[in-house]
């Protein structure tokens, strides 16, 4: 009996022994295996591969900060309005109503003696302003100032009558005639009076290209 005890007190000792054999091996896979997951690292994710840039050669070399040029203009050509020569002097302007306001130019007075303008020792070409030259048409032009006659005014086209002519026609009701001193000594038409009122009549003056009574200038030739 004793024998069979001491047996199995063998056997026992030796599955106990086994299982805690056992035990140990598995406790050192697991610490194994958590130290092999604490040394190695995450794998990190790939960078995405940035696409290659391409240098093109541009083919401009113009610098592109300069402004465009800007095509010129086609050139005036100026003249100087001191000119002695009138005729050349308009020949280049072409058409300008005032082109000096100094001394008349001796050619301009030698063309208005040629025309019957004036005579060459007349003591009011000195005075400024007594006689008006003028380019048109690359023509010379002028007007020598008179009562009737001002030079510097352009033509008055209205049919409608002034202030002048209506207090006229009140003092005298049926004139026939409006004179110049009621009407302006611009107007292109004869005025008279009927009934207390202005009545427009004929045209008797033409009118320029430029808008002045052409019956007061004169073309000039060298």
């Amino acid at each position: 009996m004793l024998k069979k005890l001491k047996i199995a007190a063998s056997v026992f000792c030796l599955a106990a022994l086994l299982t805690a054999c056992q035990k140990d091996k598995e406790e050192v896979k697991t610490a194994t295996a958590q130290a092999t997951s604490q040394t190695t690292d995450p794998a990190t994710p790939a960078e995405p591969s940035k696409p290659v840039e391409t240098f093109v050669p541009s083919s401009k070399t113009t610098d592109t900060t300069t402004p465009a040029t800007v095509a010129q203009q086609p050139h005036e050509t100026t003249v100087s309005k001191d000119s002695t020569d009138p005729f050349a002097y308009c020949q280049t302007a072409g058409t300008i109503d005032k082109p000096t306001s100094g001394a008349l130019p001796e050619k301009l007075i030698q063309a208005m003696v040629k025309a019957n303008m004036i005579s060459a020792d007349l003591p009011q070409l000195k005075e400024p302003g007594f006689v008006q030259w003028r380019c048109m048409d690359s023509q010379v032009y002028a007007c020598v100032v008179g009562a009737n006659i001002p030079c510097e005014a352009k033509a008055d086209i209205s049919k409608e009558p002034n202030d002048g002519m209506i207090e006229f026609c009140k003092t005298d009701a049926n004139a026939e005639n409006i004179p110049a001193a009621a009407t302006g000594r611009t107007t292109v038409y004869t005025w008279s009076c009927k009934d207390g009122k202005p009545v427009i009549g004929a045209q008797v003056t033409q009118v320029d290209s430029q808008g002045y009574p052409a019956d007061f200038w004169t073309v000039l030739a060298p």
